[in-house]
C-alpha cells in the first residue's frame, strides 16, 4: 500500500496509519508473568548401570524364546536348543541351576513335550519361594489340577482341601496383584467348582471383582454367576448376569444371560 491508497481508504497518510496501528498494538498487548510455587524436586539417586548376569540373560532370552516359539512353532528345534545353550552358560560354574533359571528351564521342557522333566524343574523352583514368574506359576497349577482331576481325594470326584491348596498356591500372587488373566481365573473357578469345602464369602467376592474385568468371557461369567448363586451370593450372581447380558456378542450368549437373569431375579422365587 502506498500513501495515496492509504488516504483513499483510511483518510490518513501512510505514516499516520502506521503510527496509529503501532499505538493500537501497544494498548492491546498484555504482558503476563506467571509464578508456579512448586515443591522442590525430590532427590533421585543416580542410576547404576551394570552388565546383566548370565542368569538374567538366560531368563530374559528364554522368555523371548517362549513367546517366539508360541508364534512360530515351526522353529521349535532351533529355539529349544538356543534356550538350552543359554541355560547351560548361566549354570556352567554352579553345581545346580538357580531357581529362576530352573523355572524358565521347566517351561522350555514343558513346551518341548517333556512333562516329567519340566514338572520336576518347576516344583524344585517353587520350593525355594518367589522364583516362578506368572507363566511358570500358571503351568505348575495346571499340572497339579490335572493330578487332582485324575485322582480326586474327596468323595464324588471332588478335591479335598490339600489338593485345592496345592493348585491355588502358585496362583495366589495373580489375585493379590490384579488384573489376573482370564485363563488364571478359569483355572481357579474350575478348582473351586470341584472343591469339597465351600468358599468363604470374602474369597468369592474378591474373585468376582477379577471376573468383572472380562465381561466378554461368556463361559467364565456364566459359571462364576452360577457359583455365586449356589454359594448364597445372589446379588453378585445377578450383577454378573446383568453385566453379561449388556455385553453379549452372540445370540447364544444373550439367551444364556437372559435365562440367568430370570433365574436369579428375586421375583423368581415368589
Amino acid at each position: 500500500m502506498d500513501d495515496e491508497q492509504a488516504r483513499q481508504h483510511f483518510g490518513l497518510s501512510l505514516a499516520e496509519l502506521d503510527a496509529q496501528v503501532g499505538e493500537f498494538r501497544q494498548q492491546t498487548q498484555a504482558h503476563w508473568t506467571v509464578r508456579f510455587d512448586l515443591p522442590p524436586a525430590p532427590v533421585v539417586a543416580a542410576a547404576v548401570v551394570r552388565d546383566a548376569t548370565e542368569e538374567e540373560i538366560a531368563c530374559a532370552l528364554t522368555q523371548w524364546i517362549l513367546e517366539t516359539w508360541r508364534r512360530q512353532p515351526e522353529l521349535q528345534v532351533p529355539l529349544r536348543d538356543a534356550a538350552r545353550r543359554a541355560i547351560k552358560r548361566a549354570t556352567k560354574d554352579q553345581k545346580e541351576e538357580p531357581p529362576r533359571v530352573s523355572a524358565m528351564h521347566g517351561l522350555i521342557e514343558l513346551r518341548d513335550g517333556n512333562v516329567t522333566g519340566g514338572r520336576a524343574l518347576l516344583e524344585s523352583a517353587a520350593a525355594t519361594g518367589d522364583a516362578l514368574n506368572s507363566g511358570a506359576r500358571f503351568e505348575l497349577a495346571k499340572l497339579r489340577y490335572a493330578d487332582a482331576l485324575a485322582q480326586p481325594a474327596a468323595p464324588s470326584g471332588r478335591f479335598d482341601a490339600a489338593q485345592v491348596s496345592a493348585i491355588l498356591a502358585p496362583l495366589a500372587p495373580a489375585l493379590a496383584e490384579p488384573p489376573p488373566s482370564a485363563d488364571v481365573l478359569k483355572l481357579i473357578l474350575h478348582t473351586w467348582q470341584r472343591a469339597q469345602e465351600r468358599l468363604s464369602h470374602d474369597e468369592l467376592v474378591h474373585f468376582v471383582a477379577g471376573v468383572r474385568l472380562f465381561p466378554e468371557a461368556d463361559e467364565l461369567m456364566v459359571q462364576t454367576a452360577q457359583l455365586c448363586f449356589e454359594q448364597g451370593l445372589e446379588r453378585e450372581a445377578l450383577e454378573l448376569a446383568a453385566l453379561g447380558l449388556d455385553v453379549a456378542r452372540t445370540e447364544k450368549a444373550r439367551t444364556t444371560f437372559l435365562e440367568l437373569n430370570e433365574r436369579f431375579s428375586p421375583r423368581a422365587g415368589k
